[in-house]
């Protein structure tokens, strides 16, 4: 085989058994180094994510609370993963810079972004989630020892306008998204042809590897 790097995810050898199966009849498939390819590839993830949110918040007028919270829970941990980061080796984010310009837009992420931190992520003080510890005493039983019970309310969806704020803000963010990924996919490919052309071509060929 041609390919010489060693690939030991297995969900990665099915995405490259998926591109291979659907673009090897016609066309050499040369798979660039996810280390060239880095902030590319996040963010052409990121626009997934972010149509993913679109079609949450399309369904999200489900009468099934379970069906809303499960909806809602997802866009605000989608959103908020394109602006953070918790692995070791610094993949590429999102800045709330991409808002500077509209101040609308800007509240608008400051509140999902909220709702991750305090809500959804971790645990913080916040009136999306609030709960109250209370004794019960039977009247009858006015010396037994009685039971401390738990009750608690928690955001299970958006209303309207913060719905509609938020596809605005989605559309926003993913054409600005994909503005980038056009930019990077002209950079990336000169620095691949510049890196691998034309000797080293062979080595990162995946046709013959399936």
């Amino acid at each position: 085989m041609q390919y010489e790097l060693m690939v030991e995810d297995e969900n990665l050898i099915e995405l490259m058994k998926d591109v291979h199966t659907k673009y090897a009849s016609e066309n050499l498939i040369a798979l660039i180094p996810n280390k060239l390819a880095k902030k590319y590839n996040a963010y052409c993830s990121m626009r997934i994510d972010l149509k993913m949110i679109q079609e949450y918040l399309a369904l999200l007028n489900s009468n099934s609370s379970i069906i809303q919270s499960a909806l809602t829970y997802s866009v605000i941990a989608l959103y908020g993963k394109c602006f953070t980061d918790a692995s070791t080796d610094c993949n590429a984010k999102l800045d709330k810079k991409v808002y500077e310009n509209n101040q609308d837009f800007l509240e608008t992420h400051d509140f999902l972004m909220d709702l991750r931190h305090k809500f959804i992520s971790h645990r913080g003080n916040t009136y999306n989630e609030v709960g109250i510890a209370y004794l019960l005493i039977p009247k009858n039983e006015l010396f037994s020892e009685g039971s401390i019970e738990y009750m608690n309310s928690k955001r299970k969806g958006f209303i309207k306008l913060e719905i509609d704020k938020i596809n605005l803000l989605i559309v926003f963010l993913s054409q600005w998204l994909e503005s980038q990924t056009e930019k990077f996919q002209h950079r990336l490919r000169e620095q691949f042809l510049k890196q691998f052309l034309p000797f080293k071509i062979e080595k990162v060929i995946i046709n013959d590897l399936f």
